[in-house]
C-alpha cells in the first residue's frame, strides 16, 4: 500500500513515459534474447552442417584410399614376379634350419643400416640360397613400396610365416 500512495502521488506526466520507457526496455531486453537463442541455434545448426560435410568428405577419402590400396593388392598378388618371388622365398626360407634366428640375425642384427633403413641392404653376405632370392626381388618389391607409399610390403607362404618384409623388423621370419 505504501508503493500505492507514491505511485499516486506522481503526476501522470511522469507516469506515462517511465511506463513506455519500462515498456520498450522490456521489448528490447525480449527481442534481444530471442535474437541470440536465434543466432545461436543457427550458429550451432551451420557448424553441425559444416561437420557433417567435413566427416563425409574423409569418408570418402578412406574409401577411395582403402579402394585404391585393395586395386594395387589385386594387381599385385596376381602379378607373375609376385607369384615367382613367393614360391622362392617359400621354398629357401623352408629350408633354412632355424629362419626366424637366421634371418634376423643377417638382415636385422648384422646389417649396417641404422633402425628405419634396413630396406637399403639388398645382397646380404649371406651364403646360402635366401640372400640370392632376396637380392632378385629384393628391388622389384622396395619400388612398390616407395611407389605407393607403404609402411611395408609383407609376403606371407601358405602357413602364415612372414618369408619376406622390404623393411625387415622385428616382426620378420
Amino acid at each position: 500500500t505504501h508503493m500505492l500512495r507514491i505511485l499516486d502521488s506522481v503526476r501522470i506526466s511522469r507516469k506515462l513515459p517511465t511506463l513506455m520507457l519500462a515498456l520498450t526496455l522490456a521489448a528490447i531486453l525480449g527481442m534481444g534474447y530471442i535474437s541470440f537463442r536465434t543466432a545461436g541455434d543457427i550458429i550451432k545448426t551451420e557448424a553441425q552442417e559444416r561437420l557433417t560435410s567435413l566427416a563425409e568428405s574423409k569418408a570418402q577419402a578412406v574409401q577411395t584410399f582403402f579402394g585404391t590400396i585393395a586395386n594395387n593388392l589385386i594387381i599385385n598378388a596376381g602379378d607373375s614376379i609376385t607369384a615367382e618371388a613367393l614360391i622362392s622365398f617359400s621354398d629357401v626360407f623352408e629350408r633354412l634350419e632355424n629362419p626366424m634366428t637366421d634371418l634376423q640375425r643377417v638382415y636385422i642384427d648384422e646389417n649396417p643400416n641404422p633402425v628405419g633403413k634396413k630396406d637399403l641392404l639388398v645382397d646380404a653376405d649371406f651364403d646360402n640360397p635366401y640372400a640370392r632370392v632376396h637380392s632378385r626381388y629384393h628391388e622389384h618389391f622396395h619400388r612398390i613400396q616407395q611407389s605407393y607409399g607403404y609402411y611395408d610390403v609383407f609376403l606371407f607362404d601358405t602357413v602364415g610365416n612372414l618369408v619376406y618384409s622390404v623393411f625387415k623388423e622385428r616382426d620378420y621370419a
